[in-house]
């Protein structure tokens, strides 16, 4: 509103960054904000520039209702096999940038903890999914596998990116690194898989319950 949008206009930049999809746009307004930036929208088969400040932390309240509709993934049905797996090739490569920025968002605390869910929140999200049609339910399942993968390889024993990551160790120093340290990192890691768990757990039981 604060920059002449209106419904059904279809923005295609944001300051240097161009919006061809949701996570483009969200990925511009988190590196343009607080700053005065040209935003240039598709109106009417004419594109049209306006200006003004985006919010630094404010939330946008900007939603999409394409992905709430059962037919979401027929949109291509006419695509090749080739078409196919490129652009699940590329969905997946936005699902793991997505999932890692994330990660490095709740470290860094620019993410609030309390998005972090456990099993119910889980559970609710492919409920949600489930409702709105198989498709729907597949790409969510599809996401979950994703993330589950960027967490298996964080470098943090047990997981498989601990096991790599101190056998990278042993290649690039010509020691026996993972056999002296390995004991002590899973047990370090196991405790620090397990109090992120009771906390998953115990945001479901704050949010869900209580």
């Amino acid at each position: 509103e604060k920059f002449g949008i209106r419904s059904g206009d279809k923005i295609v930049s944001v300051g240097s960054c161009d919006t061809p999809n949701l996570r483009a746009l969200i990925n511009c307004l988190d590196k343009e904000a607080a700053h005065s930036r040209p935003v240039k929208v598709v109106r009417d088969g004419a594109v049209i520039e306006t200006h003004g400040f985006l919010p630094s932390d404010t939330p946008l309240g900007v939603t999409t209702e394409s992905l709430a509709t059962e037919d979401h993934f027929k949109t291509n049905t006419n695509s090749t096999i080739w078409q196919s797996l490129t652009e699940g090739l590329e969905r997946s490569n936005d699902v793991t940038s997505y999932t890692i920025e994330s990660i490095y968002k709740l470290v860094t605390g620019k993410l609030s903890p309390d998005l972090v869910g456990g099993p119910v929140t889980l559970a609710k999200a492919a409920d949600n999914s489930a409702s709105h049609g198989l498709y729907q339910f597949i790409n969510f399942l599809c996401v979950f596998s994703i993330s589950l993968m960027v967490l298996n390889l964080l470098p943090v024993p047990p997981l498989d990116g601990g096991h790599l990551f101190l056998n990278i160790v042993e290649v690039t120093t010509n020691q026996a690194v993972a056999e002296k340290m390995n004991p002590l990192l899973t047990k370090v890691g196991l405790v620090l898989i397990g109090m992120l768990m009771v906390f998953a757990i115990g945001n479901d039981f704050y949010h869900e319950i209580l």
